[in-house]
């Protein structure tokens, strides 16, 4: 993927996912979210975190990786059709994986090379 299409979609993700944590976080009144993004913009995280009967929670709601010409969702913890809103943001609809319908030599590719190579040493 170019980097001019990899900022693009990254734009696209982020602009989607920063939509949804502004209109949600207006209804939470013990709990917020926070978007997180690497400075690559090629990892995207959002996480909602708070008090729930008087416990504290942390949990990804959801966790998008962009991959070489393919948008991997590997979390999303809601009923949020997040491709749809994505395609029709921009991405074409042949671009997305989800990772829990992969195998597990698929998942492999999702790895930065080195980071697998050392685990695998």
């Amino acid at each position: 993927m170019e980097r001019t299409q990899l900022k693009t979609t990254a734009e696209i993700i982020t602009d989607f996912l920063s939509e949804y944590l502004a209109v949600d976080n207006q209804y939470l009144e013990d709990s917020q979210y926070h978007l997180v993004v690497n400075a690559e913009q090629t990892e995207f995280v959002l996480i909602e975190m708070g008090w729930r009967k008087k416990r504290y929670f942390n949990h990804m709601v959801f966790h998008l990786q962009l991959l070489d010409e393919e948008v991997w969702i590997h979390q999303n913890n809601t009923d949020v059709p997040i491709e749809r809103h994505l395609i029709a943001a921009g991405i074409r609809s042949d671009a997305f994986r989800v990772s829990y319908l992969e195998s597990p030599e698929a998942l492999e590719n999702c790895r930065p090379r080195e980071q697998a190579e050392n685990m695998a040493a």
